[in-house]
């Protein structure tokens, strides 16, 4: 169903050319036919154009955010519980504080103190997103650090950055793709509240 949406939003404008940018009242609220598969808006814009302008749109926005996220989520979780001690306990203050801000609250004062963009939202969304991702990675780190092939890669003399690049981040690949998925859905109706919420 995913890659069935998103070949409508990417190759869907390829084959079917509507126009979205000229408004054009002659053709406003037609109903459904053979020009206009779902008719058109009170604009005069086709439907379905509309609909895969759309969803190009938050496709787009939901999967930078999922990339951002997933990466400095990761790595961030991955180290804090690789080092652990004093370390870890800071990282996990710094990611607490974060996650007791409201996040669509704190969104909403950012986006009326600038002006609103696609990139604006995409890096807001990001820096607010990552903090579950890091929980969730260190929590599989603090299990994987004790296994045997983690110990035999320290007692090799191999570096933490091998240790978190070449082997825990990998095994707790399973936790981060599903997190990646919920994180694109999330990205999409967080961005919508915020679109509905501005004044």
């Amino acid at each position: 169903m995913v890659a069935l949406i998103a070949l409508f939003c990417f190759a869907g404008p390829v084959l079917y050319h509507t126009n979205q940018v000229t408004v054009r009242l002659s053709l406003a609220t037609l109903p459904p036919g053979a020009g206009h598969p779902l008719g058109t808006d009170a604009s005069g814009y086709d439907v379905v154009g509309r609909l895969m302008e759309g969803g190009r749109s938050s496709l787009a926005l939901g999967f930078a955010v999922a990339v951002v996220t997933t990466v400095i989520g990761t790595l961030y979780g991955a180290i804090a519980g690789l080092v652990g001690g004093i370390v870890d306990a800071v990282m996990m203050r710094v990611v607490d504080t974060f996650l007791a801000i409201p996040g669509l609250v704190l969104l909403l004062i950012l986006m009326n103190l600038f002006t609103p963009n696609l990139w604006l939202i995409i890096l807001l969304l990001s820096l607010l997103s990552w903090l579950a991702v890091a929980r969730l990675v260190r929590g599989e780190v603090l299990s994987l650090r004790t296994r045997e092939f983690v110990q035999a890669v320290k007692m090799m003399g191999g570096s933490r950055r091998r240790i978190v690049i070449r082997h825990l981040v990998p095994n707790a690949i399973g936790v981060i793709v599903v997190n990646a998925t919920f994180t694109i859905a999330d990205a999409i109706r967080d961005s919508l509240d915020v679109r509905l919420q501005r004044p």
